[in-house]
């Protein structure tokens, strides 16, 4: 026989072995995600194989009669097999979501496991979280002013935004050069496309001692006025009622 033949043979086989290798891995490490916009009640059906057995699932989700207080066309709701359990997550920020377990069934052969998830999705307001759900990043510092990404503050109320500047002492407690609490015109806003905005505070403003600090650390902290209840929310990123950044500046 060719020995070219011979060799593309093998070849060939070895990337259908690839590709089925390729396969099982999404199939057992992808989740199931669907749109939670419209409609009230949901079925999904989903398999995914775990050390060789095939996981079937089916959920029947139910959204609770508050959802018809929200928007949630942009809202996702996702679903993940483990061996054991499942996992859940929303994508939403219109609404905080929450996920009540109403009964489980499992049956188990030799060669699969059988289970039948019955779900309520319940939501309550976020507004509370405006200034905070889109996280506090990128804080850096230049020239005296101190930057860093979040929400568009001008649309949220329930919120307090904090800065402190303390500088190292090897001998002494470390000296506070500025801890303020601010308002809106210690600040300035430059809405984005992405619907964050980038804050702006001018640090030299705020504090005379600043530009003779040797290596002080900026520490931005941004929380809720009022405590918003998000214990077993299933909104991803994970909700909170304080973010924080630090950075060491003028070294």
């Amino acid at each position: 026989m060719n020995s070219k033949f011979i060799h593309a043979k093998y070849l060939a086989v070895l990337l259908l072995g690839i590709v089925f290798l390729i396969v099982a891995a999404v199939d057992a490490f992808s989740a199931t995600e669907i749109n939670i916009g419209s409609g009230d009640v949901y079925t999904v059906t989903t398999s995914k194989v775990i050390d060789g057995k095939t996981i079937n699932a089916k959920f029947n989700i139910v959204k609770t009669l508050r959802s018809k207080n929200y928007n949630l066309n942009n809202c996702t709701f996702t679903m993940d097999l483990t061996a054991t359990s499942e996992s859940y997550a929303a994508h939403c920020m219109e609404a905080i979501v929450k996920l009540f377990i109403v009964t489980k069934k499992e049956s188990a052969t030799n060669e699969s496991i059988e289970r039948v998830i019955n779900l309520d999705l319940d939501f309550s307001p976020i507004a509370d979280l405006n200034a905070i759900k889109y996280g506090l990043e990128d804080l850096s510092f230049s020239d005296g002013v101190a930057t860093f990404e979040t929400a568009d503050l001008t649309q949220a109320s329930n919120f307090v935004l904090n800065v402190k500047l303390s500088a190292s002492r090897k001998l002494f407690k470390d000296k506070i050069l500025l801890n303020d609490q601010l308002e809106a015109s210690d600040y300035t806003i430059e809405k984005l496309p992405s619907g964050k905005a980038r804050v702006s505070i001018d640090l030299k403003r705020l504090s005379d001692e600043i530009e003779d600090a040797k290596g002080p650390t900026l520490k931005i902290e941004l929380k809720t006025l009022k405590a918003v209840d998000v214990k077993d929310a299933i909104n991803t990123p994970n909700l909170t009622n304080a973010l924080s950044a630090s950075l060491i500046i003028n070294d």
